[in-house]
């Protein structure tokens, strides 16, 4: 199974198709991206080996001109020789977002953005499938610290984890406040990335809306989240993790994610308290809760 948003890089050879790009007499860029071609390759060499690190990658010496063919080849991206942009939207369209767990990845996210690096708006290793969570991300790459950054779905092996869960405070109430938590040890090397990629990627989406959704939707009738609990009048905290551990396995495999929202939601819900809450609802409710 393709685990938690860690994606195989895109089957695209840079290189050759900068080389195309610079060397096509019959596209708008001939010459100036011919002229400037070295320095375009020594960045693209220095992105694969700084796995698109935004610590290590200063913006490359490429002229105002050469910077904005770079961004219109991408809006552009018809050219036989681009062919590979779209088809990488396209192959993850119904996916779950790279970056955020999402439920689709019907555009293409520029990990590194093209205002401050135009000269990888076309290189597939940093076009990244992924939902509008990139507009609300704009053009927040790292923070103060060198470990501050955003996660690299084609790099980062630490998204081959469970990263995060819901947050329920007082699972007792009908309407709790949501919140996210990592599940990643604070002393792990990867733990201050991954907050930040929480706070500036997570939380800007409706992450937190579709947890309070899904709440609403286990008080009133749990076995619509959790299938296994149907028909059952009275349950065990054993048998309770036992559902809701199998719905939640049924769903990473579903959707090739270990952090899908659905997921991370059902994850929120595997501690003494929200179990407590959620066996007190079964238990003591109605029938017709199940």
């Amino acid at each position: 199974m393709a685990k938690v948003n860690k994606l195989p890089l895109p089957v695209n050879d840079d290189l050759a198709t900068l080389s195309n790009v610079a060397r096509h007499r019959q596209m708008k860029g001939y010459p100036a991206i011919w002229a400037e071609q070295s320095t375009l390759v020594a960045a693209y060499l220095q992105y694969t080996a700084s796995q698109g690190n935004p610590h290590v990658l200063m913006p490359a010496p490429i002229s105002m001109t050469v910077g904005n063919l770079m961004r219109d080849y991408y809006k552009s991206s018809k050219a036989v020789v681009l062919a590979y942009i779209n088809q990488i939207r396209d192959a993850r369209a119904d996916k779950v977002c790279a970056m955020c767990g999402s439920f689709g990845s019907e555009t293409l996210d520029h990990l590194l953005p093209q205002a401050n690096y135009p000269e990888f708006a076309i290189l597939s290793a940093n076009l990244v499938p992924a939902c509008p969570c990139n507009v609300q991300r704009n053009n927040t790459v790292k923070g103060v610290s060198q470990s501050q950054r955003v996660l690299h779905p084609y790099f980062d092996s630490v998204l081959g984890q469970r990263l995060v869960a819901a947050d329920i405070e007082d699972p007792f109430s009908q309407a709790p406040k949501m919140k996210l938590k990592i599940l990643l040890n604070p002393m792990d090397p990867d733990f201050d990335a991954v907050r930040f990629h929480v706070d500036e990627v997570l939380m800007k989406t409706a992450i937190i809306e579709h947890f309070e959704t899904a709440w609403a939707n286990l008080w009133r009738r749990p076995s619509l989240l959790i299938p296994k609990l149907h028909g059952i009048a009275m349950i065990s905290q054993p048998k309770l993790v036992y559902a809701i551990a199998r719905e939640r396995g049924r769903l990473d495999r579903r959707h090739r994610s270990l952090n899908n929202w659905d997921s991370v939601f059902l994850s929120g819900l595997l501690n003494v308290p929200a179990l407590t809450s959620l066996m007190q609802r079964i238990n003591d409710g109605p029938p017709e809760l199940l």
